[in-house]
């Protein structure tokens, strides 16, 4: 008799969150400022001599906000790049340009870059836009944005689902699933999946995960394909 009426508690729980509705919204509060590490595996087919691991820490600023508009400021505080022993010299410029740059970008409530943008760090992390209306665990809603790269901006398409609410070291945060697609032709197309949980508090991110594959034509028809693994925290 227990267990049954431990069962059906359990069962009319997960019934009532399934059936509860969500507003999901970014509103950090001006003055506050978040870290996340980032750690990325990059690898080009067919090229190994290329692949390499990235780690950043970077710092981002909500520093003005006027009728629902945000100003945000993200810097790289430190960035290794790891790879081929005869790129060395590559690697630590490349850390010294990322470490001297301060991006500064306007977003609104749902999400969207209104101006400027995050630069290539954030890459597919910072096309993260959110649903106009309450959404339900289960539902999913999309986006087009153009997100930056390490080799320009590319325009994509983004499928997000909601999975639930979990929490994280004690914080409520919603988990949303990402699929990411091209959005119409071009030389570089974007696809990749993963999964990022954003804090119910402000909708600014917690963690993440994705795999992303990006695929560049080039004049003479061949195409190289580089694949990324990225995983993100707050720290």
């Amino acid at each position: 008799m227990k267990r049954l009426l431990t069962f059906t508690s359990a069962l009319l729980l997960t019934t009532s969150l399934l059936a509860q509705s969500y507003t999901i919204r970014f509103n950090p509060a001006k003055g506050s400022s978040v870290k996340h590490s980032y750690n990325i595996k990059q690898k080009v087919k067919g090229m190994p001599s290329m692949d390499t691991t990235m780690e950043f820490v970077t710092k981002t600023s909500c520093t003005a906000v006027a009728n629902g508009i945000f100003t945000m400021t993200m810097k790289a505080e430190s960035a290794k790049v790891t790879g081929n022993e005869q790129m060395k010299s590559v690697f630590a410029q490349i850390e010294k340009e990322l470490k001297s740059r301060t991006s500064t970008y306007k977003m609104d409530s749902l999400g969207n870059v209104k101006s400027g943008g995050p630069n290539e760090i954030a890459g597919v992390t910072s096309s993260m836009a959110y649903p106009k209306g309450a959404v339900k665990v289960g539902q999913s809603w999309s986006s087009v944005t153009s997100v930056p790269t390490q080799l320009g901006k590319v325009s994509i398409k983004t499928t997000l689902k909601l999975l639930g609410v979990e929490a994280v070291s004690g914080v409520n945060c919603y988990k949303i699933a990402v699929t990411v697609a091209p959005n119409g032709q071009s030389n570089m197309q974007v696809n990749g999946t993963g999964t990022i949980w954003i804090r119910q508090k402000d909708g600014m991110q917690e963690k993440g995960s994705f795999n992303t594959s990006m695929v560049m034509s080039g004049q003479n028809g061949n195409a190289m394909t580089m694949t990324q693994v990225i995983s993100f925290k707050r720290v």
